[in-house]
């Protein structure tokens, strides 16, 4: 989306910037910062009878957002990059709530269109929780920094109130990845609250042949009583699938569901995670190296992101 380079045109204009006693600073809605946007007056405007003067009210008006913006800008620790989120991101946005709380997340930040990013994402994903009614129970802790903002570690949770029997049998439930800014100890109590929750992935667990099914291929699982107090200290995956097989597979009947495991895991992949899905399971692709050729395969098999655990540990 093009938008107008108000930044110079404004100073080249001679425009004067808010005085320190102004009465007071409202920056833009989302629907007035829209109107940054050349395509959007001229759509506006279209169908006007005189689309000049049309053009040059909301140029007008343009004008007085963008002095707002300057002057309450120049007080932050980072005001380039607070004035390019006003006058070229912000009309882009779809809720006033997220805008504000970026707003308010990022004044004090010294690079505000990284946490505008970070921000965002988080609220949404927050919303979406709140939207869902999901009931997220913790069932794995990083235990070391490394181990938190890596992309295939971090703390993991799982939905309580997602479980559905499919008609094959297998029990699938939604998980959701928490993970830290690079960085960030989070085996810490004081930085709990810095990550964030990743996008949902389906997994299913069969409870007869003790498989887990997900974007990353149909695996056995291995508990802590089939392991070494050594192993176990190595990878706490063991744990998690203790508690897993548990939720999943003792106790509480879950509600059934008329579709299989692989329609519900596999129907409704983005096209990044199909082409990773297929380069995964098609044996015959030039680009795909068989993991279990790695030297970590054995390490890795029990991960709860096998490839990226692989990835990982070859490019270490």
């Amino acid at each position: 989306m093009r938008r107008f380079a108000l930044a110079p045109l404004i100073l080249a204009l001679g425009l004067p910037l808010l005085a320190d006693n102004h009465k007071k600073i409202r920056l833009p809605t989302i629907e007035e910062a829209k109107y940054f946007s050349n395509e959007v007056i001229k759509k506006e405007c279209i169908n006007k009878k005189n689309i000049q003067e049309c053009e040059s009210k909301y140029v007008t008006k343009k004008f007085k957002l963008a002095e707002q913006i300057f002057f309450s800008c120049e007080k932050l620790p980072d005001p380039n990059g607070c004035k390019s989120f006003e006058l070229y991101m912000a009309g882009t946005l779809d809720s006033n709530r997220i805008l504000n709380q970026i707003r308010n997340q990022c004044k004090s930040s010294k690079d505000y269109m990284l946490c505008f990013s970070e921000t965002e994402s988080k609220e949404r994903t927050r919303l979406e929780i709140k939207r869902n009614k999901e009931k997220l129970i913790l069932v794995h802790k990083c235990k070391e920094k490394l181990d938190c903002y890596y992309d295939a570690n971090g703390d993991y949770y799982l939905d309580k109130n997602s479980f559905k029997v499919t008609s094959d049998d297998f029990v699938v439930y939604n998980q959701r990845r928490y993970t830290y800014p690079w960085g960030v100890d989070g085996t810490k109590s004081k930085n709990q609250n810095l990550g964030k929750f990743e996008e949902i992935e389906r997994i299913g667990i069969d409870c007869k042949n003790r498989t887990r099914l997900s974007l990353s291929g149909n695996y056995n699982l291995k508990f802590s009583k089939d392991v070494s107090k050594q192993e176990l200290k190595n990878n706490s995956s063991y744990l998690m699938n203790d508690q897993i097989f548990k939720l999943s597979c003792e106790g509480k009947i879950h509600p059934s569901i008329n579709k299989t495991a692989s329609q519900i895991i596999f129907g409704n992949m983005n096209e990044l995670d199909q082409i990773q899905f297929d380069l995964r399971m098609n044996t015959n692709s030039k680009n795909k190296t068989n993991p279990k050729e790695s030297k970590f395969h054995e390490e890795c098999k029990n991960a709860n992101d096998y490839f990226g655990c692989i990835n990982y540990k070859e490019n270490k």
